[in-house]
């Protein structure tokens, strides 16, 4: 298991959908830019974009679908996940996305009124 903290921007609305057996799952993709300071030049030097494919499952994946809009400036907490999917020609392809076990909201450059939801009762959180 390899662990990992990106800090971007959402580059999409996440897409909710559910698993056969009834789990949320929201996928979206997320855009890190990476700078640092050139000491040669004095200045801030820019990278090319790094795009990361995301993916939350259950309670964390409505939140993510009720939350974020495209931009959102956001930190991820997850693990790196090989996964494939299928092409049109029907061809698996192979990816690495990142199974997110908690999302933030940057406050860098932004403000955010956070909402506790209800706690669940052991029986809704089974009948999942």
């Amino acid at each position: 298991m390899t662990n990992v903290t990106i800090e971007g921007n959402t580059t999409d609305i996440p897409t909710l959908g559910y698993t056969h057996s009834g789990i949320a799952y929201a996928s979206f993709t997320v855009a890190v830019n990476i700078r640092r300071f050139d000491r040669s030049k004095g200045e801030w030097v820019s990278r090319e974009p790094v795009f990361h494919r995301v993916v939350a499952f259950g309670d964390l994946a409505e939140n993510v679908a009720n939350s974020l809009q495209k931009g959102t400036a956001l930190i991820v907490v997850g693990e790196l996940v090989d996964d494939s999917w299928t092409d049109g020609d029907g061809r698996k392809q192979p990816r690495t996305q990142i199974e997110a076990r908690n999302i933030a909201p940057s406050l860098r450059n932004a403000t955010a009124q956070v909402t506790k939801l209800p706690r669940r009762q052991p029986a809704e959180a089974a009948a999942e």
